[in-house]
């Protein structure tokens, strides 16, 4: 999935007709106060994250003057904000509204359908009535070569009020012509001369789907930090998937790191990352190593392999040769079945690296060498 930035998103919006504030991006505090000279009185200042909740930890902040907006701006740069830090600033005026709407256009995986969503109250809350299922949203579901049906439409507009259908029309739209899997607007708000104006806005498209949209991949490359790791990876073409935590995971498919995710969770242990190693073979796992141990905050490691095409002896032998040319003092556990299962496990094991076949005995055993501030 490709996550565009609130202001990329806010930006497609508009040229389909969708209001949005009148707004400027900044990569520094100086380049905030240039904007706000172009805008006026007031504005709010919002870092451009991934992550959502913002607003929850005070991280959407107002300011009604130059040495305020320069204040704020030197506060949130370089703040960290459930893990991501902010680098970039999009600085927009702010916008008097007298009601706050929901409206979404996403996938329902399950059926393979499109789901619409249009919901009575916005804010930093609605997501728990989406979760929920709440009874304050009008949802519908088909197909994505179906239109919506007319009793949803007249369910919108007579709940709603006047331009909130046009509004999750053009929604539609943008999701059918990008390929997207989640469009949203939290909060919809109804401005005080009766209009409505998007002031946040979610755009997640296909990543697969990239190479037949120039347009995003545009702004992909426009919001690269070319030394990230999250770019590095995608140059070696791994998946990489940064979550702020201090454990290192390298790990063989989706389905069983969201299983070992979930097991660190109720353990209390924090994952810095999820490294996908099923097309890896020992240069790569070797270098994998390299790549993680940047990240300061690592201090542990967790390797599962399950080798089917690749195979256990090759990683093995990645790894050993990290360990024997640079050491390796952080905790380091490795859980290792398929093919050359025995061979990978034996150079391990004449390592000095412990090695299991189990998933939770694995675990709890980063857990206690973590506990007791092991090396690897």
């Amino acid at each position: 999935m490709f996550k565009l930035y609130e202001y990329q998103a806010k930006e497609i919006f508009f040229r389909h007709g969708i209001a949005v504030p009148r707004g400027g991006l900044a990569t520094s505090a100086e380049g905030c106060v240039e904007v706000f000279r172009r805008l006026g009185l007031p504005v709010v200042l919002k870092p451009q994250l991934e992550v959502k909740g913002r607003g929850k930890v005070g991280g959407i902040l107002f300011a009604s003057s130059e040495g305020e907006v320069e204040r704020v701006a030197e506060e949130l740069f370089g703040r960290e904000i459930h893990g991501e830090e902010v680098k970039r600033i999009w600085v927009e005026e702010r916008v008097e509204f007298v009601q706050e709407l929901y409206v979404a256009v996403l996938v329902n995986y399950s059926e393979a359908k499109v789901v619409l969503l249009a919901g009575e109250e916005g804010g930093v809350e609605v997501e728990r009535l989406v979760l929920e299922g709440g009874s304050l949203l009008h949802r519908e579901e088909m197909y994505l070569s179906q239109r919506p049906s007319e009793a949803y439409r007249r369910r919108v507009e007579g709940s709603l009020g006047e331009g909130v259908w046009v509004v999750l029309e053009r929604m539609l739209q943008i999701f059918r012509q990008l390929d997207g899997e989640l469009v949203e607007i939290n909060p919809l708000v109804r401005t005080v001369d009766g209009g409505v104006m998007a002031l946040d806005g979610v755009l997640n498209v296909n990543e697969d789907s990239l190479f037949r949209q120039e347009e995003l991949e545009r702004l992909r490359q426009e919001r690269v930090d070319r030394d990230s790791l999250e770019e590095r990876a995608r140059r070696h073409g791994w998946t990489y998937l940064e979550l702020g935590g201090e454990i290192g995971i390298l790990s063989s498919g989706a389905g069983i790191t969201m299983a070992i995710l979930d097991m660190f969770q109720r353990r209390g242990l924090r994952p810095a990352n999820f490294l996908d190693t099923a097309q890896m073979d020992g240069e790569g796992i070797y270098k994998a190593f390299q790549f993680l141990l940047e990240n300061p905050r690592v201090r542990g490691l967790f390797v599962n392999i399950l080798a089917g095409l690749n195979r256990c002896d090759w990683l093995a032998e990645g790894m050993v040769r990290f360990v024997e040319e640079f050491g390796l003092e952080l905790p380091l556990v490795v859980r290792m079945m398929g093919n050359r299962e025995l061979e990978g496990r034996e150079l391990l094991r004449a390592r000095g690296v412990e090695v299991y076949g189990e998933l939770e005995e694995s675990i709890e055993a980063l857990s206690r060498k973590l506990e007791l501030g092991e090396g690897g």
